[in-house]
Formats: structure tokens, C-alpha cells, sequence
């Protein structure tokens, strides 16, 4: 006699073996371990650091070169006017 089988238990086994194979693929194409994370990082800092490194400091008065912090903040206003008439 044969086993009496739950059509809905074997559709869930289905599909989370299904779902199962399908998420070792997407590990395979997409995933990296933390090791290689942690390469990647370290090799990221080094390699910006040897660029700054090299960096050159732009000329004063050049294009793009930084302006004098001072000068973006300081105004000159005109007192106001205590003449009636111009007013």
C-alpha cells in the first residue's frame, strides 16, 4: 500500500528547494566573503592615500583654488542714512 501524501507540504518542500538553488546561484554571482570585503577596503585606503599623497596644492589665485575663509564671511553695510531726505 502507498504512503498517503500532503500535496501542500510537498508544493512548500518544492519550493523552498526551488528558492534554495536559486539563492547558492545568486551567492555564486554576487556574494563575497568578509574576507575579501576587508581586501578590498584596505586596498581602496591605501590606494587613496597614495593619491593624496601625490596631490600637488593648487597656486594661490588660480582657478579652483581655495579662497581665503575669511573673505567669504566679512561684509562692509553702510550705516543707515540719518539725512530725512533721502529716505
Amino acid at each position: 500500500m502507498t504512503e498517503i501524501v500532503n500535496l501542500r507540504r510537498f508544493r512548500k518542500q518544492r519550493a523552498k528547494a526551488a528558492a534554495g538553488t536559486a539563492a547558492a546561484q545568486n551567492r555564486a554571482l554576487h556574494g563575497r566573503t568578509a574576507a575579501q570585503k576587508a581586501v578590498e577596503r584596505q586596498e581602496h585606503l591605501r590606494s587613496t592615500q597614495a593619491l593624496d599623497g601625490h596631490r600637488l596644492a593648487p597656486a594661490q589665485g588660480a582657478i579652483g583654488a581655495p579662497v581665503n575663509e575669511s573673505e567669504n564671511f566679512t561684509q562692509t553695510v553702510a550705516p543707515p542714512s540719518t539725512d530725512p531726505s533721502t529716505r
